[in-house]
């Protein structure tokens, strides 16, 4: 495994953009922003993807405190390289539309999705809050490296990177020249306004102290702050119908980072009842199931505020994962999850290069083992193409098979403003067996890693610490050995 895993990614060093500092565009910490750059070739010397990191928000100085030390809050704390694949990949097998452009990954490090600008910085904190300058500055680095001379150029994203390139679709627009070919996807960025199972909105609020914390408002899409408080214009639901540059989402119904802290949240749940079903989908109950559909449902409501119109795509499966695009797993192999017969890779470069629309929804857990299309199905809410598929990837289960009267149940139209009844001699198609074992995405491929001189820092500390309590327990053993006379054992004393 860990060869195919070097065959299909490069490491990549840093590059800190220390003009940024004299702009007043740092980090939490006041150090420089930083990125990524792995330089295009050929026929993409002029095509540029910039990605941004994802890594959550800080939503008061408690919080923000604790990042300032970390790698989401200060360039000194990031790792000097890191490794390029999935969408970064520079091989055409493993990456076949965007092997050979210019590949940016922007380190995130002032967790607000690079929305904050306040001026003055508490002495006593020193944190700086000036994520939309440190946005500006890379920007305008990249555009001195030749960005400026851009065919196309996409902004993209994981998490919260993947808020970033929704809330700054727009302006990304703006900043290019006028015949750039100019588009946004973002992965996993499509967080929803929900309550959570005790009922209490915590997303909301949580988002409303992120932006007021940040100064985020005058950073957010004013058609929204206009009309609504801006830390619901923090929600994409609230700001994608007004953005005029073309959009893909590529995003897990049930996405686990969403269950866990907009859904079943600590603070919702204190006597840890989601706990187990959140780190293994196999142990959760049927009314956790139901209570996720419900989920699945207001997120397919969400997905609405879209629209139909073909500059905007969609791939939403029914993975529980969070951030598919940055993997090779899950981005562009054989056993990577497919919608429509199309992998995410092959999905977002037809979108991109308009080879043809996709806007494909995934069909609900647990499946079955019919593949039913029903082509243009028209939705009050969602007016878009849905195709049931069973390649999706949920966890570990066996699918089990559903009767086609339930197809309409697992849809959920009725919850979501139609009916999916139609023409009753629709052809249903077989379209290919399920695999017996389905895969759940673990989450350890999201959590953060400790840079190489962190790591051998910490881990040395321990062995250190190891070999000297073994040295002064050998020195004690010999004092009490050289006490009693050579005699350690009290049956061998002479009687």
């Amino acid at each position: 495994m860990l060869v195919a895993l070097r065959s299909e990614s490069a490491f990549v060093g840093i590059t800190y953009v220390q003009s940024a500092v004299a702009k007043g565009a740092v980090c939490l910490d006041g150090s420089p922003p930083a990125y990524h750059f792995d330089p295009g070739s050929g026929a993409g010397i002029n095509n540029w993807i910039v990605h941004i990191e994802g890594g959550g928000w800080c939503n008061n100085v408690t919080t923000c405190l604790a990042r300032r030390g970390t790698r989401l809050g200060s360039s000194k704390q990031m790792a000097t390289q890191i490794a390029f694949s999935g969408i970064f990949s520079k091989q055409a097998q493993f990456n076949p539309d965007f092997y050979n452009w210019n590949r940016i990954k922007v380190r995130y490090c002032d967790g607000a999705s690079f929305t904050g600008d306040i001026e003055a910085v508490d002495p006593a904190t020193k944190l700086y809050y000036r994520g939309a300058r440190v946005f500006n500055a890379v920007i305008e680095d990249l555009l001195e490296k030749g960005m400026k001379n851009a065919e196309n150029a996409v902004l993209s994203g994981c998490s919260a990177g993947g808020l970033t390139s929704i809330l700054h679709c727009d302006k990304f627009r703006s900043l290019l020249p006028s015949i750039t070919n100019v588009k946004c996807f973002a992965d996993a960025g499509y967080f929803i306004d929900a309550k959570d199972v005790s009922g209490a909105p915590h997303i909301s609020d949580f988002y409303n102290d992120v932006v007021t914390t940040h100064g985020s408002a005058k950073n957010l899409p004013a058609g929204c702050t206009s009309s609504m408080n801006p830390g619901r214009c923090f929600f994409p639901q609230n700001v994608v119908q007004g953005i005029q540059t073309p959009l893909f989402l590529v995003n897990a119904a049930y996405d686990s980072w969403q269950i866990k802290n907009i859904l079943a949240p600590g603070v919702a749940d204190p006597h840890g009842l989601w706990h187990d079903c959140k780190t293994d989908i196999i142990k959760c109950s049927s009314s956790q199931i139901e209570t996720m559909q419900g989920f699945r449902l207001e997120f397919l409501n969400a997905l609405g505020a879209i629209g139909s119109s073909r500059s905007k795509g969609f791939f939403i499966n029914s993975c529980y994962a969070h951030c598919q695009t940055e993997m090779q797993e899950t981005w562009l192999r054989s056993d990577s999850p497919v919608l429509n017969d199309k992998r995410i890779a092959e999905a977002v470069g037809d979108w991109f290069y308009e080879r043809g629309s996709f806007q494909e929804i995934d069909c609900a857990y647990p499946g079955a083992k019919r593949a039913v299309e029903r082509n243009h199905l028209s939705e009050k809410r969602v007016p878009i193409r849905r195709v049931l598929r069973i390649s999706f990837i949920f966890s570990e289960f066996s699918i089990i098979s559903m009767e086609e009267k339930d197809v309409s149940k697992m849809m959920g139209f009725k919850s979501m403003g139609d009916s999916a009844s139609g023409n009753s001699g629709e052809e249903v198609v077989v379209k290919k067996k399920l695999r017996r074992k389905m895969r759940q995405i673990p989450d350890f491929y999201f959590l953060p890693r400790k840079s190489l001189p962190s790591a051998i820092l910490y881990y040395g500390s321990w062995i250190v610490a190891g070999i000297g309590a073994g040295m002064l327990t050998e020195v004690w053993i010999n004092k009490k050995v050289k006490e009693d006379g050579g005699i350690i054992w009290e049956f061998d004393k002479p009687k």
